[in-house]
Formats: structure tokens, C-alpha cells, sequence
């Protein structure tokens, strides 16, 4: 008895701290900031209060861009926290979407590639956020593309994404190439159906993509759904050829 009256006291003081703001997938807002104005200003980006971020940051002139412990900014706490008004309250004050965390790779575009928040992604998108973000070695729609987040993908490609990019590290990467990798063909159709080159230039691979898929296509199931996939691909794959050539003569 006594012991289920500690673990009800325990999860009572955990909801407190996750209603008012103070923790975020279980960071509390003091191991970001010391300075307590700044733990304010998370918390109330967290709970969605907007009345008090606008105080904050336009009367007491806090920095919404300042950096904390791990790269946490008050924007990334927000996306965090999944507050949609919050985030939009931080952006129109100035907080910028393309910071970079600080030992960290990536920024709130290539954040919320990462995860089936298309509301919060377009929020960021239309307020500046760089559609061609890259995290490490991966671009914003290769990271969409690979966690199936379609409607993410739609989104990037909306507001300027372009398929081929340079990593952090300066290698040659193309998004085309990026889903062969992984072997998701379907992502492969779907990029040249909305116009993607199917020769693609990166520091590994220069060629035409179906050079390589008619390679992986001998080793596959006849009835498979990837071995279908090629199928269509190749099929648009000449189609193009055919219609380029006869634009040419």
C-alpha cells in the first residue's frame, strides 16, 4: 500500500512538471538554461503560452535563438513539445528556423522531416525554414522519404526542395539514388513521376538509375511488388528516352 502511495505521488509529480512546461520527453527545462527567465520562456513555449513568450521576448528582450545544454533552443523545445501556436509566436519574434543545434547536426526542417508532424513542418517551411536542409549526410526529403512521410516529402517539394545535395562532409548525394539504396523503389517512381532526372550524379554512382535497379532486378521475385515497381519504372524510363528523341529529330 505504501508503496503504491509513492509511485502515485511520483507520476503526480511528473504530470505537474509536463503540465506547466517544465519537462519535454523528460528534460527538464533546468538542465537546458541556467538562467531562470530562459527556463520561463521554454516552459511557456511548452504549455502554449503565448501571452507569456511575447512578454518575454519583447519585454524583457530574451534571445529566441539562444542555444542551451544540447543544442535546445526555445524553437526546438517547442517542436519538442509539439505546440503549434507556440512555434508560430517564436518564429514571428525571430526566433530562425535554420539555426543549427550546436554540436549537432541538422536544424527544425530536418527535425521535423523526421516525424509525421506535416502541420508543424509547413508552419516552419512557410516562415523561412530551408526546404534543402541537411542533416549530417542526409537532405530533409531523403530523411522524409526514408521514414515513408509522404505527405512530409509533399511538403518539401512544395516549398522548393531539390533532389540533388551536398552533405555535411562535401560528398555528391541525389535523392534518387538515396531511396535505390534502401532499396525503396516505390520512392524511386514516385520522384521521376514528378520529374526527377534518372541520371543521377553522386560521389559513389554517375549514371542512369536503371542500370543499377536492372541489376538488382535478376535476383528478385517475378511476383514481387519491387520486381513490379522496376517494371513501371522502366517503362517511364523509355517512354522519356523515346519522347526526347523524337523531340530532337
Amino acid at each position: 500500500m505504501i508503496l503504491k502511495r509513492i509511485l502515485f505521488l511520483l507520476l503526480g509529480v511528473f504530470l505537474i512538471g509536463c503540465s506547466n512546461g517544465r519537462k519535454v520527453e523528460g528534460v527538464d527545462v533546468a538542465t537546458v538554461y541556467t538562467d531562470t527567465t530562459y527556463q520561463e520562456l521554454l516552459a511557456a513555449s511548452a504549455r502554449r503560452d503565448v501571452q507569456l513568450i511575447e512578454t518575454l521576448l519583447l519585454e524583457q528582450k530574451l534571445d529566441p535563438n539562444k542555444v542551451g545544454k544540447n543544442g535546445i533552443t526555445p524553437l526546438i523545445w517547442a517542436i519538442k513539445a509539439e505546440n503549434y501556436n507556440s512555434i508560430e509566436t517564436l518564429l514571428k519574434l525571430g526566433a530562425n528556423p535554420n539555426q543549427k543545434r550546436a554540436g549537432y547536426s541538422g536544424a527544425a526542417v530536418t527535425f521535423l522531416s523526421r516525424v509525421n508532424q506535416p502541420k508543424l513542418l509547413e508552419l516552419v517551411l512557410k516562415n523561412g525554414g530551408n526546404p534543402n536542409s541537411v542533416d549530417g549526410a542526409k537532405s530533409a526529403l531523403t530523411l522524409a522519404f526514408f521514414l515513408r512521410y509522404k505527405k512530409n516529402a509533399e511538403l518539401l517539394l512544395k516549398y522548393g526542395a531539390v533532389f540533388s545535395y551536398v552533405t555535411e562532409g562535401g560528398n555528391k548525394r541525389n535523392v534518387v539514388f538515396d531511396c535505390y539504396a534502401v532499396g525503396n523503389f516505390e520512392c524511386i517512381l514516385y520522384l521521376l513521376e514528378l520529374g526527377a532526372e534518372h541520371t543521377v550524379e553522386t560521389s559513389v554512382f554517375s549514371g542512369n538509375i536503371l542500370s543499377l535497379l536492372l541489376k538488382t532486378e535478376g535476383r528478385l521475385i517475378k511476383e514481387s511488388k519491387q520486381y513490379h515497381t522496376i517494371q513501371e519504372i522502366k517503362q517511364l524510363i523509355e517512354n522519356r528516352q523515346r519522347k526526347s528523341k523524337n523531340t530532337y529529330h
